[in-house]
């Protein structure tokens, strides 16, 4: 239900993105606004954090909770779009429009570095651990990229085959560039 939302409603949350990129004051202001909000929610009373579970308040009831999931995902889309104005964060433009390489390549270097740190006792602290883990995982995934990509070794893990386009697109097998038409310029009359 959430991902499906998301994709219905994807052309909706890109226009919020572009107003909100247009409209930064207000943006962010609205922005401010729902974190408050959410706040006052989740550390309604109620809230706890407990070795097998984690009661969110008021924000814990079911109905709620999917609402709250969704707009805070719109406010990560326009936070994200805000962020990306900002010369600084070219970085996390080129790791956005580079994200299936993290999603593809991820997982090895997630699961085996956590392993280690629980292993070898190297963290107590959860949340650095976590934090640790996420650096890893996501440097990783971006030098194999690279290294993919300056060797040409592995390179089809990060390019679509042919048979998954969708046929008639740039990509796919049956594609065929329209034949260009040159046109002469007309010759004015004397």
């Amino acid at each position: 239900m959430f991902f499906y939302t998301g994709y219905v409603f994807a052309p909706k949350i890109f226009q919020l993105v572009g107003w909100a990129m247009d409209h930064a004051k207000l943006a962010v202001l609205g922005l401010v606004i729902w974190a408050a909000v959410e706040a006052a929610l989740v550390f309604s009373p109620g809230f706890g954090i407990y070795p097998d579970h984690v009661d969110l308040g008021l924000a814990g009831l079911p109905g709620l909770r999917l609402a709250l999931a969704v707009i805070g995902s719109v406010a990560l889309c326009v936070t994200g779009g805000l962020l990306s104005k900002l010369a600084a964060m070219d970085w996390l433009r080129w790791l956005g429009e580079h994200s299936l390489v993290v999603y593809v390549t991820f997982v090895l270097p997630m699961t085996y570095f956590r392993a280690a740190l629980v292993r070898f006792h190297l963290v107590a602290n959860v949340s650095f651990a976590e934090f640790a883990v996420m650096v890893v995982a996501i440097g990783f995934s971006v030098l194999a990229f690279l290294l993919t990509q300056r060797t040409g070794l592995g390179k089809w893990l990060y390019e679509r085959p042919a048979w998954a386009h969708i046929p008639g697109t740039p990509g796919s097998r049956s594609y065929r560039p329209a034949p260009r038409i040159e046109t002469v310029p007309a010759v004015p009359a004397e």
